[in-house]
């Protein structure tokens, strides 16, 4: 038909191995004069795919029939297991698509099959790989997300705590002061202010301003009291001086 062809699997004569045959037209202008066939023992095509496919993945292809002849363990393909039970490949050949489904292994693991369906030899291609492979990316991921979340927990941690030192520091040191003056202690130094010139340096502004007004009022009253009481010397000392003249 002048088409490339590919037999089914035959044991070879000469060394008794599985063996697939192929065809290659020869054409001219005239058209087909002649096919080049040769066979190839399926040994060595498993071993060729074991050579090009990843260790962690697992490839092989499986005939119409549902039996494996291309496997990357050759053992496999020597023994030519049937997976014509199989969901992936009924519905690859059944419905002749592409596609992949979330299986079982032995072990009860999640195991992933995509297959490839070939139409020109009537094969399903197929490579499987385990859960922890195909979730490996998503794992890792996770694993930086949930190091990156820690590292910025603590910087906002970090941050809290120092604004919080900001804030509270100053309110103490108010109070400390307050209670001094309320014990009739004036002899404080000024609060210092916050460079920020936010509310907590306009209230230690303020509260200096009222220390200092504190102290003007207080130096006042004893100006005054030290002036009532030159004044009172002065009157007790004319009404003596006015009782002895009297007498």
């Amino acid at each position: 038909k002048g088409k490339e062809s590919t037999s089914e699997v035959l044991i070879s004569a000469t060394s008794g191995l599985p063996t697939l045959n192929m065809g290659i037209p020869l054409q001219t202008a005239q058209g087909v004069t002649g096919v080049i066939q040769g066979g190839n023992a399926l040994a060595h095509l498993s071993e060729f795919l074991a050579g090009h496919i990843d260790k962690k993945y697992t490839a092989f292809i499986a005939d119409n029939t549902g039996k494996i002849f291309i496997h990357t363990n050759p053992e496999v393909a020597r023994e030519r297991p049937d997976i014509s039970e199989e969901k992936f490949f009924q519905e690859g050949f059944t419905q002749q698509k592409n596609g992949f489904v979330i299986s079982k292994d032995p072990n009860g693991q999640d195991i992933y099959t995509y297959y490839l369906y070939d139409n020109e030899n009537n094969w399903l291609i197929c490579t499987q790989l385990p859960s922890d492979i195909v979730r490996a990316p998503i794992v890792d991921m996770q694993k930086k997300a949930g190091l990156v979340f820690f590292v910025l927990l603590l910087i906002i941690l970090l941050a809290g705590t120092a604004f919080s030192k900001r804030l509270v520091q100053p309110l103490k040191q108010i109070c400390l002061y307050a209670e001094k003056i309320a014990h009739g202690d004036l002899s404080l130094n000024k609060i210092e202010e916050a460079s920020s010139h936010d509310e907590f340096s306009v209230l230690a502004q303020n509260f200096n301003d009222m220390v200092t007004s504190l102290k003007k009022l207080l130096l006042q009253i004893c100006h005054s009291s030290e002036q009532v009481a030159a004044s009172s010397e002065e009157l007790t000392a004319t009404a003596e001086q006015a009782a002895n003249l009297s007498c």
